[in-house]
């Protein structure tokens, strides 16, 4: 089926799917602080594809789903989001060794 076949709700479901796959995947991996992603077969309309996204790309890749997920008003997933992004950021900072030393 080609893309004219759909309604606008079913290209929704199907970002929504996709934001939904993407974000899990951004999850495990930095639980497990894996250098990337890689999904295999992710469902875009009528295709298939494969995605890798390395670490330096998730904070893009959740700022999208969270613009996505606000826009349909699913709370739940936005509050999931920020979750995340916000222990990425957390993750990322690395302490000032020399904060801690007095002169």
């Amino acid at each position: 089926m080609r893309y004219s076949g759909f309604t606008q709700f079913d290209y929704e479901e199907n970002k929504k799917r996709i934001f939904d796959t993407i974000v899990s995947h951004i999850s495990d991996a930095s639980k497990n602080k894996a250098p990337r992603i890689y999904i295999k077969g992710l469902q875009i309309i009528d295709e298939k594809i494969d995605v890798v996204a390395a670490a330096d790309q998730w904070t893009n890749c959740l700022t999208k789903a969270l613009d996505f997920y606000k826009r349909i008003e699913d709370y739940e997933s936005c509050s999931t989001c920020q979750k995340l992004m916000d222990r990425l950021n957390k993750q990322h900072k690395k302490p000032n060794k020399n904060a801690s030393k007095k002169n």
